[in-house]
């Protein structure tokens, strides 16, 4: 049985910690590249007042700067949302942008994740479609 090809790659993006993501969007990036897949940033931005609807400059800024520094030539883009659950808003982007596989990045695990998940196993456990996490 052959695989369902690729064609929309999901990298969900910490904006607090851009570095921690680099693995998992260069893993995506070659995926992308094999594929003919577009590859979509997606970041959440914690919003701190209620009246905040618009992500910060910066922030989309420093995604966009990300994507160009590992996905340049590929197509796709950058998505910034505010508030809200980051697992809960990566299932929703996945359901958005139609995207075919989600690939994050997932973090040395702590007692905390045992009790409540990690993001990673949220998303993996409720998307309809197939989760990467690159350590």
């Amino acid at each position: 049985m052959q695989a369902e090809p690729i064609s929309h790659i999901l990298v969900p993006v910490d904006p607090d910690a851009p570095d921690a993501s680099e693995k998992a969007l260069a893993r995506a990036a070659e995926m992308a590249r094999r594929e003919g897949a577009r590859l979509t940033l997606f970041a959440v931005v914690p919003a701190w007042r209620e009246d905040m609807t618009d992500a910060p400059a910066e922030a989309t800024a420093a995604m966009d700067a990300l994507r160009a520094r590992h996905a340049e030539g590929i197509g796709g883009g950058v998505i910034v949302r505010m508030g809200g659950s980051v697992s809960g808003r990566i299932i929703s982007a996945v359901d958005e942008t139609g995207a075919d596989l989600v690939v994050m990045a997932s973090h040395d695990p702590r007692m905390s994740d045992f009790l409540i998940g990690s993001n990673a196993a949220h998303v993996a456990l409720h998307v309809p479609v197939s989760v990467l996490v690159v350590r």
